[in-house]
């Protein structure tokens, strides 16, 4: 008894915990929401173990013969898928899958089994057609408000019962064990009905990011067939550095990464080897052939032909002057001797 006991407190103050979650204003990538999602759902798996362990649902049990203090521990998996759906890190798809889990076959599938959800209604919680699906979350609204509403008065009902029990008033002892499991039943009927809208948007999440994981999936396998094959034909463009070939193709690989764009391809010592024959023709070609710091002979002839060319500067300076004199001491016509100057 200590023990159910104990288990109940747990679970009162996970639901605390929920509840706090559920209504927080703080943003849903928040480092403390995500601690406290994550505590919460630790405290949820410890206490849905529990249940397992200590029995407290019978394989042929139907909800009449569900003790009113067991009826709140229903809820467990519908919380926990709840609260998986907030979780935000890298195995958000692993999440996802886990929540729809918990909703469909550990929450609806144990209502369905015990008589509180009826077959019909497993079944269309299951199926999703837009058509039918627009008309029965207009209908689904509607009613959740209304059990939110008569939740609030059953809430307000039980606190003043619970103040009579306090004063030993024997007819409010039985009136607030029906008060109490009426509100009970109705908490997993508005659970029901909130699950219809998320396991819709959880089959559309988990297929998109199912697609994005697929796809993922393929590129991680082209690129380890290519380095299967990489390694069984290695390229023949792959360039060995000077100190050795490197250990493994991978480091190969890496090493081409970032090399810089002029990177030598040979060492000095292989280059001399591969010209020296150029460079010993070279060597010997006439020395008047090739330029050097010491033979200024291209000087000495470029000085030549500019001091040529300002001889002949002259010559046409002075040729120019004996014209002009010439024409100044002899008029034009001068030579003309039969008068005609004209």
């Amino acid at each position: 008894e200590n023990r159910k006991m104990s288990l109940s407190a747990k679970f009162d103050e996970a639901h605390k915990i929920y509840d706090s979650i559920d209504q927080t204003t703080l943003e849903s990538a928040n480092p403390a929401l995500q601690k406290q999602i994550a505590e919460c759902v630790n405290t949820l798996h410890e206490i849905q173990q529990e249940v397992v362990i200590q029995g407290l649902f019978s394989g042929n049990e139907e909800k009449d013969d569900i003790k009113t203090g067991c009826i709140k521990f229903l809820l467990v998996p519908y919380y926990l898928g709840d609260l998986l759906q907030k979780i935000i890190d890298t195995n958000h798809l692993m999440h996802l899958q886990r929540a729809k889990g918990c909703l469909e076959i550990d929450f609806l599938k144990k209502c369905l089994r015990v008589g509180i959800l009826k077959e019909s209604e497993y079944e269309q919680l299951l199926q999703h057609n837009p058509v039918v699906d627009r008309q029965s979350r207009i209908a689904n609204l509607k009613k959740e408000k209304e059990i939110a509403a008569t939740l609030a008065e059953l809430s307000q009902r039980k606190k003043k019962l619970n103040k009579a029990k306090v004063e030993e008033d024997d007819d409010a002892e039985g009136e607030y064990e029906e008060v109490e499991r009426e509100y009970r039943f109705l908490s997993v009927d508005l659970a029901i009905r909130k699950c219809s809208g998320q396991l819709r948007a959880l089959n559309t999440e988990i297929q998109l990011l199912s697609m994005s994981q697929a796809q993922k999936d393929s590129a991680v396998e082209e690129y380890k067939q290519r380095q299967a094959e990489a390694k069984e034909d290695p390229p023949s463009n792959l360039v060995i550095p000077a100190g050795g070939a490197p250990a493994t193709l991978r480091e190969q690989l890496a090493s081409e990464v970032f090399k810089p764009v002029n990177q030598p391809t040979m060492t000095p010592e292989q280059w001399f080897e591969m010209n020296k024959e150029d460079i010993v023709v070279q060597q010997q070609q006439p020395k008047w052939k090739t330029k050097t710091k010491h033979e200024p002979e291209d000087d000495d002839a470029d000085r030549s032909e500019d001091e040529h060319d300002d001889e002949d500067d002259d010559e046409k300076l002075q040729k120019q002057r004996a014209t002009d004199d010439f024409k100044d001491t002899h008029p034009a016509g001068w030579g003309n001797r039969k008068g005609n100057t004209g």
